[in-house]
């Protein structure tokens, strides 16, 4: 699975009720609008998401995960996991991931 389907893929699972607003979901991936929108055209295809109307607003659109995206996701897990591991993980001590664990934090939480 290609890493831009899986990142989709894993926002969608850890969002509320898997979907997410267009707008918000290519804000999480770091794709533009129109970037993501070809990127769900292919996902849908695959029928790994789908697309409903905003109830609230008549412009607005969720993406949301379908159960055979979410059992992919699964089934893609295992392989991303062991990719961050071999490539990232086994550089670093436990004291050296620690301290970039909390330098990510600061950047994550806008240097609130």
């Amino acid at each position: 699975m290609p890493l831009g389907w899986y990142d989709v893929l894993l926002q969608l699972a850890e969002a509320p009720e898997r979907r997410l607003r267009m707008a918000e979901l290519a804000e999480r991936v770091l794709l533009s609008r129109s970037g993501l929108t070809r990127l769900i055209d292919r996902l849908q295809a695959e029928r790994l998401v789908r697309r409903e109307p905003s109830p609230d607003d008549a412009r607005g659109t969720f993406t949301v995960l379908t159960a055979g995206g979410f059992a992919r996701l699964r089934a893609a897990a295992p392989i991303h996991l062991a990719g961050i591991r071999k490539h990232w993980l086994t550089r670093f001590s436990d004291e050296e991931l620690r301290t970039i664990g909390a330098l990510l934090d600061r950047v994550g939480d806008g240097g609130d």
